[in-house]
């Protein structure tokens, strides 16, 4: 799976996971360059609180177009180690 913003590859990975309708990409298929770290969050009674990042591709930003969640339970361990993108990013196969 590609996530793809404005033109640009963001992430590229064959171990990407869906869940809750989002595609999970392994951190290390994620080319952070690309993304910054927001202050916002948001709880999610399962996983927990996700952390927020602004997405920015040359001089086009999304804010909080991004989210990883740190501590996760047993139950949501699917997703840990990964990073999330909002509806704004485009999601398509590899």
């Amino acid at each position: 799976m590609k996530a793809i913003w404005n033109k640009e590859v963001i992430a590229d990975s064959k171990d990407a996971v869906r869940d809750d309708g989002y595609y999970y990409f392994p951190i290390a298929s994620v080319r952070m360059e690309f993304l910054k770290a927001s202050r916002d969050t948001s709880g999610c009674f399962l996983k927990g609180t996700a952390n927020y990042f602004h997405i920015k591709v040359r001089s086009k930003r999304l804010l909080n177009g991004a989210w990883q969640y740190q501590y996760l339970s047993d139950a949501a361990k699917i997703v840990r180690d990964k990073i999330a993108f909002g509806d704004e990013v485009i999601i398509q196969d590899s």
